[in-house]
């Protein structure tokens, strides 16, 4: 598998009941990244490693010439909000939009989270780390950042594209610091009972344990070399969650919890229930 792919010479393209994506001409993708079901991805776009494009329960529609970096994530809210990405738009390494629209031309910068029915007008700079509330409306033309986010300034002359520039260079970036994934092969053992779901896109590194019904979603990163990670039954870890264990500790995840995407879980204990 080549560093860079059309989606017709790998497997990054994967159907959801009835659905197949629609993907148009030119598209570029790296090792790990995955477009699901509901989606239709214009002209040009671009997939960084493990972007993961996630039309399950609503549809995704992006537009022309979008840029995703490594690790960034779209997904919708099930039956409820789908996702609505423009054209030209930048969204970044880590970052998350999550069933909200995004306006031509934006940039979405690395680790930012737009979430559920949120609006971001066009030709706006959404600040790394920035967290866009719910239902938050947010005009064009602005720089953006904050938690919540709070409007700066309106963007100088030039500006826009200096932040679309920065954000596909430190890809490039990511891309040459990039160093070999550890190779020893991780330890997973099922309790048994309902079916576990572990992605295709999933790394993980030492001992994990998983009861019945869990779900681990595309580009979960799991390393626990010395350690170990135990997964009580029906909980779900969603896409691009990094999970670190250092020494001989246990990251202790209970019944029905859910790990929201690209999320960061160390050695801990997650009660029953919890929404992290």
């Amino acid at each position: 598998m080549s560093a860079s792919e059309p989606a017709t010479a790998s497997p990054i393209v994967l159907p959801f009941l009835e659905w197949t994506p629609a993907v148009g001409s030119g598209l570029e993708a790296r090792p790990g990244a995955r477009i699901i079901g509901r989606s239709r991805l214009g002209r040009g776009c671009f997939l960084d490693a493990c972007a993961t494009i996630r039309g399950d329960g609503e549809h995704i529609y992006i537009g022309d010439d979008c840029w995703f970096g490594e690790h960034a994530t779209v997904h919708i809210v099930h039956k409820t909000f789908p996702a609505r990405i423009g054209t030209g738009v930048t969204v970044g390494h880590g970052a998350v939009v999550h069933a909200a629209v995004i306006g031509d031309g934006t940039v979405v910068c690395a680790g930012a989270i737009i979430l559920d029915n949120a609006r971001v007008g066009p030709a706006a700079v959404v600040a790394r780390d920035t967290v866009v509330p719910p239902g938050k409306a947010l005009a064009g033309g602005m720089l953006y950042a904050g938690v919540p986010a709070l409007a700066v300034r309106p963007l100088n002359p030039g500006e826009l594209a200096q932040h679309c520039l920065e954000e596909r260079m430190l890809g490039a970036d990511r891309e040459k610091r990039r160093t070999e994934k550890h190779e020893k092969p991780a330890a997973i053992t099922w309790s048994g009972g309902a079916p576990v779901l572990v992605c295709d896109t999933v790394c993980a590194d030492g001992a994990i344990r998983l009861d019945g019904g869990v779900s681990i979603w595309f580009g979960t990163n799991i390393f626990c070399p010395n350690g170990k990670v135990e997964i009580g039954a029906r909980s779900n870890i969603q896409d691009n969650t990094f999970v670190l264990v250092k020494g001989e500790s246990a990251l202790v995840i209970g019944r029905g919890v859910t790990v929201g995407h690209n999320a960061t879980l160390e050695a801990s204990r997650i009660m029953d229930g919890a929404l992290v």
